[in-house]
C-alpha cells in the first residue's frame, strides 16, 4: 500500500505517527540484535579468506612457472570460497527506511528479500523522487515497479548490478497541505502514474475545537494494537531453493469474488467519458485493485491472532465488505486530494471566506467585516479583492449597489449579499 495522510501543522501528527510505528522500531531492533553475532562470525571468516587470497596472489607472482600453475588453481578455489562466504553474510535486518534515495531504496530491497517500507512523518521523499539529488530529473521507476510487484534491475557505472524479484514496497507518509498542492506540479508525478497509486486521507482538522485534556488511548487498545503488529511482523517467511522469499497466495471465495466484481461493475461506468470520475480516471481506475489489496490484508490480519495466518487462507465476503467501505472512504478523500492539487491560492482563500461566512451567518456582509474576521489571513484589505471577485463570479456573493457618497469622510465598505441558496444548502448539510 502507498498511503498519504494530509494534515496541516499543529495537528500532533508526529506524536501519533511515533505511537503507530514504535512497535516496528522495537521489532526491527530485536531482529538486528539477533543477527549481529552471526554477522560478526561471517564477516571474520570473510576477512580471513580475503587475507589468504591476497597471500596466494603474492606467492603466485613470485613463484616459478610450474609452481605458479598450482597456485593459480588454489587462487580460483579460494576466490569461489570467498564469494560464497561474502554471500553468506546476513544483511542487517531493515523493516523500513525514511530519508532514502531511489537508488538506495533498490539496494535496501535487494538486501531485504525484495520487501521494505518507507515510513515518514514528513514529505521530503517527494522532493528526493522529484530530483533533489539528480539535477531536477525525477526518478520514480523503483516506486512504480515496487507498487505493482514487478522485478527491478539497476545497472550503474563502477557498481555491481542490483536485482530485485517481485519488489514489494509499502509507503506510509504524512504531509502538510502545502506539500500536497505542489505534487501535481512536479514533473511526471501524475503523467507516469505515481499520484494514482496512493490511498489519500485528508482528515478534518480539529484544531480550534479540541479537548485540551483528552483521554488517553485505553491500555487495552494499545496492547492489542502492539500485539497485532508484532504477530504480523513475526509471520514466518517461506523461501524457494534459491533463497528467494515466496509470496503466499490468498483465495477469494466465490461469494467474495462476486462481491468484488459487483463493485467493479458499479465503478466502471463512472470512469467513462460521461462519468463523474472521468477527471480522476487514473486514480479511480486503480480503486478496484486497491480494494482487493485491502481485503487480502484484512484477511491476513484477522487470521494472525488465532494462529491461522498460514498460507492459502481465504478472503471472505466480510473482508470484501470492509474493504469496499474503506474504498468508498478513500475515493471521497482522493477527490478532495486531487482538487487540492489543482487549486490556486485564490481558490483556497475563497474557501476560507466561505467557511467564515458559514460561521458568521449573515445574509449581507461588508468587505470590511470579512477583513476584520480574517485579518490573520489577509494582511491588507485589498488582498480580499480577487477573492471576493472570484466568489461573485461563481455566484456565492452578489455585489450590492452602494449609495452615492455625499460629503467628506471615508467611503462605505462594499457590501455583498450572500447567495441564499448556498445558505440553505449549508444548513441542510449541517442538519445531516
Amino acid at each position: 500500500l502507498f498511503v498519504l495522510v494530509v494534515l496541516p501543522p499543529g495537528e500532533r501528527k508526529s506524536a501519533v505517527f511515533k505511537m503507530a510505528t514504535d512497535p516496528m522500531f522495537r521489532f526491527e531492533k530485536e531482529l538486528r540484535a539477533g543477527v549481529l553475532p552471526e554477522r560478526s562470525r561471517a564477516s571474520q571468516r570473510v576477512d580471513v579468506l580475503r587475507d589468504a587470497l591476497k597471500k596466494l596472489k603474492r606467492d603466485a607472482a613470485k613463484a616459478t612457472a610450474v609452481k605458479r600453475d598450482e597456485l593459480l588453481r588454489k587462487i580460483d578455489q579460494a576466490d569461489k570460497e570467498l564469494a560464497d562466504a561474502e554471500k553468506a553474510i546476513p544483511a542487517i535486518p531493515r523493516l523500513f527506511a525514511d530519508d532514502v534515495t531511489p537508488e538506495r531504496l533498490v539496494g535496501l530491497m535487494a538486501e531485504q528479500g525484495g520487501r521494505i517500507a518507507v515510513l515518514s512523518a514528513e514529505g521530503d521523499l517527494f522532493e528526493i523522487v522529484a530530483g533533489r539529488y539528480s539535477d531536477g530529473k525525477p526518478n520514480m521507476m523503483a516506486f512504480l515497479k515496487a507498487h505493482a510487484g514487478d522485478s527491478i534491475t539497476v545497472d550503474r557505472v563502477n557498481r555491481s548490478a542490483e536485482s530485485v524479484t517481485a519488489a514489494t514496497l509499502t509507503l506510509g507518509l504524512t504531509i502538510q497541505p502545502e506539500v500536497l498542492r505542489g505534487l501535481a506540479r512536479k514533473r511526471g508525478f501524475r503523467g507516469q502514474g505515481l499520484l494514482a497509486r496512493f490511498a489519500y486521507a485528508l482528515p478534518v482538522s480539529p484544531v480550534g475545537s479540541r479537548d485540551v485534556n483528552p483521554p488517553s488511548v485505553p491500555d487495552l487498545v494499545q496492547r492489542a494494537y502492539v500485539r497485532g503488529v508484532e504477530l504480523l511482523l513475526g509471520l514466518p517467511e517461506e523461501r524457494d531453493a534459491d533463497g528467494e522469499i515466496v509470496s503466499r497466495h490468498l483465495r477469494f471465495k466465490p461469494a467474495s469474488q462476486a462481491l468484488l466484481q459487483d463493485f467493479m461493475a458499479r465503478l466502471e461506468p463512472r470512469l467513462g467519458p460521461d462519468g463523474d470520475l472521468v477527471a480522476l480516471r487514473d486514480w479511480a481506475g486503480k480503486l478496484a485493485g486497491l480494494v482487493a489489496r485491502l481485503a487480502c490484508l484484512l484477511a491476513v490480519a484477522d487470521r494472525v491472532p488465532s494462529a491461522e495466518g498460514g498460507p492459502g487462507h481465504d478472503v471472505s465476503e466480510h473482508h470484501v465488505h470492509r474493504a469496499i467501505e474503506l474504498g468508498e472512504y478513500l475515493l471521497a478523500h482522493a477527490i478532495r486530494a486531487f482538487n487540492a492539487m489543482q487549486l490556486d491560492p485564490a481558490t483556497e482563500d475563497a474557501r476560507a471566506v466561505l467557511r467564515w461566512l458559514k460561521k458568521d451567518g449573515r445574509r449581507v456582509v461588508a468587505k470590511r467585516d470579512v477583513y476584520e474576521g480574517l485579518r490573520r489571513r489577509f494582511p491588507k484589505a485589498r488582498d480580499l479583492d480577487p477573492v471576493l471577485d472570484l466568489l461573485e463570479e461563481h455566484g456565492f456573493l452578489i455585489a450590492q449597489e452602494m449609495p452615492k457618497r455625499r460629503g467628506p469622510g471615508r467611503p462605505a465598505s462594499p457590501q455583498y449579499a450572500v447567495n441564499p441558496h448556498w445558505h440553505v444548502r449549508t444548513n441542510r448539510t449541517k442538519g445531516q
